[in-house]
C-alpha cells in the first residue's frame, strides 16, 4: 500500500479534461483538471472556491465516453487558492486509469475554451437538451434564457455596422452582396453569438460556485 508521501511524489501528468466536482451538502459545479496523480489532482482556477478539508466525489469526463462512464473518486480538498483546487483521493488511483486518463489528456480537443464550445454546441444541437446540466452547469431553462437573450442581441448588432455605414459600401453585384450576407450572418450566429454565450454561461456558473460556498 502506498504511502502518502509515495502519492504526493508520484508523477503528475498534465491533462485537460473536464471534471465534475460534487462537494458534500454543496451543489456540483464544472471545472478543468489541470494535472494528475496516483493520489490527487489538480483543478485549474476556474474551480469552484471549496474550502480546505472539503470531502467531495470528483468525475472525470474522459472524452470519447458517455458521462455514466466518468472515472469517479472521492477525496478531500488540500488547497484551494488563486491558483486553483487540489484534491487529494482518498484511496490512490490504479495505475492503469491513470494511463488511460493521460493518454488523451494531451489532445487540443481538451483545451477549456475548446471544450467548452463543443460542450455548448452538444448541448445546443440535442431536442431536448441532453446533459445540459452535466455538460454546462446550468439548467436548461437557463441556457434557453441566455441563447434568446443574446440571439436578439446579435441581431441589432449585426445590422447596425451595416446600417450606419451603407453608403460607404461600394456598388458590388447582387450575387456579391448575398455571398456576403451569408458570410456576415455565419460569422455571428456561428462564432460571435456562441462566443457570448460559452462567456455568460461561464460567468454565471463561477457565480453560482461562489454563492453556494457562502
Amino acid at each position: 500500500m502506498n504511502s502518502p508521501t509515495d502519492l504526493r511524489a508520484s508523477e503528475r501528468i498534465s491533462i485537460g479534461h473536464r471534471v465534475k466536482v460534487v462537494p458534500r451538502g454543496r451543489t456540483a459545479a464544472l471545472a478543468f483538471a489541470v494535472n494528475i496523480s496516483l493520489g490527487g489532482m489538480l483543478l485549474g482556477a476556474a474551480a469552484p472556491p471549496l474550502p480546505v478539508g472539503t470531502s467531495c466525489e470528483v468525475a472525470i469526463l474522459v472524452p470519447g465516453t458517455k458521462l455514466g462512464q466518468a472515472i469517479k473518486a472521492m477525496g478531500t480538498v488540500v488547497r484551494s487558492d488563486a491558483h486553483g483546487l487540489a484534491i487529494r483521493f482518498a484511496q490512490a488511483l490504479k495505475p492503469e486509469v491513470v494511463q488511460t486518463v493521460a493518454r488523451i489528456g494531451g489532445s487540443w480537443r481538451n483545451l477549456p475554451l475548446i471544450r467548452a464550445y463543443a460542450d455548448y454546441f452538444q448541448v445546443s444541437q440535442s431536442e431536448d437538451r441532453t446533459d445540459c446540466e452535466a455538460l454546462l452547469g446550468v439548467s436548461n431553462g437557463t441556457l434557453r434564457t441566455v441563447f434568446l437573450t443574446t440571439f436578439s442581441t446579435c441581431i441589432p448588432a449585426a445590422i447596425l455596422p451595416v446600417w450606419l455605414y451603407r453608403a460607404a459600401i461600394p456598388a458590388i453585384p447582387v450575387w456579391e452582396k448575398v455571398l456576403f450576407s451569408f458570410v456576415y450572418g455565419a460569422v455571428w450566429l456561428g462564432i460571435i453569438q456562441p462566443t457570448v454565450d460559452v462567456l455568460v454561461l461561464r460567468m454565471l456558473r463561477t457565480r453560482g460556485a461562489k454563492a453556494a460556498s457562502i
